[in-house]
């Protein structure tokens, strides 16, 4: 049996400490569990959109996991696909590059045992940015070459 870890909202902040207990206590018992994959799916900051030491940070804390780790964007991230909870934080390519500096890619796919995990920056649905016509195309590629496997469609 294949063993995955979702973390979510991890809301890492060189400045605001007080959700990094919380993430250690998950790190820990991730790494623990013996997981073959660990998936953040979104939200590793607080103020992404504004922050490249916040995204830096969350950066350096995911390297210090043992497991494998899978990190998906959020609007905490990269912002928000339009008209957004704020319209001062739309997503855009400027944050996306910053996503991308600190991450290398906002989705991702992984086979672990019968599953194909498929991980997708759900920020770009609706947003009209040219990297959402790719992701479209990146995921219909990757769900045709499923080889049959069970399919985990990841997503903030």
């Amino acid at each position: 049996m294949s063993k995955i870890v979702f973390l979510s909202d991890l809301h890492l902040s060189p400045l605001h400490g007080f959700f990094w207990p919380n993430f250690r206590t998950a790190r820990d018992a991730a790494d623990a569990a013996g997981a073959e994959a660990v998936i953040v799916n979104g939200d590793l900051c607080i103020n992404g959109p504004e922050s490249d030491a916040e995204m830096a940070f969350a950066a350096t804390a995911l390297s210090g996991f043992a497991t494998p780790v899978l990190p998906l964007p959020g609007n905490h991230d990269v912002g928000d696909e339009p008209p957004g909870q704020d319209p001062n934080q739309i997503i855009d390519e400027a944050r996306l590059a910053r996503w991308d500096a600190a991450f290398g890619t906002d989705r991702f796919v992984r086979d672990v045992g019968a599953w194909r995990l498929v991980g997708v920056n759900a920020q770009l649905f609706g947003s009209g940015l040219e990297r959402e016509a790719e992701q479209w195309d990146w995921l219909e590629g990757r769900l045709i070459a499923s080889s049959h496997r069970r399919i985990a469609l990841v997503l903030h």
